[in-house]
């Protein structure tokens, strides 16, 4: 997929080589009402199949624990124009997160893109997340329902893990848990996940920011620089 030229003056958060980062603790959740955070799901490739539903309440779920309502945009809505907040851009590739123009990890699974205005996109390489759970081939129609379904909810996880980055980019990984550099197969399979407190904090610290800036709001114009995102582990 050809990337927008204006891509390149954006601050890059992959999974792989950690920056300095600012501390949250759970002490920052301050009481405040729901906040709210539009994505634009990028998913029409015929080698995505996955059961959208399942991977959509699987985000939902672990951003509803802290309060935190998603608006999945569809681009085809008119009314959709009307919208006139941040937009965070998810979009599934195809490609190899170690070939030209991304020269990552090669298990990576998913990178974000994010500089000092509004724009912010994230990228999961499909078939390492397949592969991540045992799938040798995500476009293989006769994928078992359970198959399916555990890849849904690791799309869903990686999805999760790079919004954090996203919306906090100074947020450094975790340990262990959905913000781990390195994401288990058992991990992205198991019943259920969350963010811990520190990761919260630091999403709602970072989406109050964003909202707060104004909509002409310039880009970034610092080189790209790369931070680590989730890779897979066995």
């Amino acid at each position: 997929m050809r990337r927008p030229v204006d891509f390149l003056l954006l601050c890059w958060v992959s999974l792989t080589f950690g920056l300095g980062s600012a501390a949250y603790s759970e002490e920052d959740l301050e009481p405040i009402g729901k906040m709210n955070l539009a994505l634009a799901l990028y998913d029409s490739h015929p080698l995505f199949l996955y059961d959208r539903d399942v991977a959509v309440r699987e985000v939902e779920s672990i951003f509803d624990a802290f309060n935190v309502g998603l608006h999945w945009r569809r681009n085809d809505d008119p009314a959709e124009d009307l919208y006139t907040g941040p937009v965070l851009h998810v979009v599934f590739m195809t490609s190899d997160p170690s070939g030209p123009g991304w020269r990552l990890n090669e298990d990576t699974l998913g990178v974000s893109l994010s500089g000092k205005g509004w724009k912010r996109s994230v990228f999961i390489f499909f078939p390492n997340v397949a592969r991540a759970v045992g799938i040798r081939t995500s476009a293989d129609p006769a994928l078992s329902p359970g198959q399916r379904r555990d890849l849904s909810r690791a799309l869903g996880r990686v999805m999760a893990h790079e919004m954090v980055h996203a919306v906090s980019p100074s947020h450094p990984h975790s340990d262990q848990g959905l913000m781990c550099s390195n994401l288990s197969a058992s991990f992205l399979s198991k019943r259920k996940v969350s963010l811990d407190g520190a990761s919260r904090a630091a999403f709602l610290t970072g989406l109050r920011d964003w909202v707060a800036l104004p909509s002409h709001a310039p880009v970034s114009r610092f080189a790209p620089r790369l931070k680590s995102s989730a890779s897979s582990r066995n």
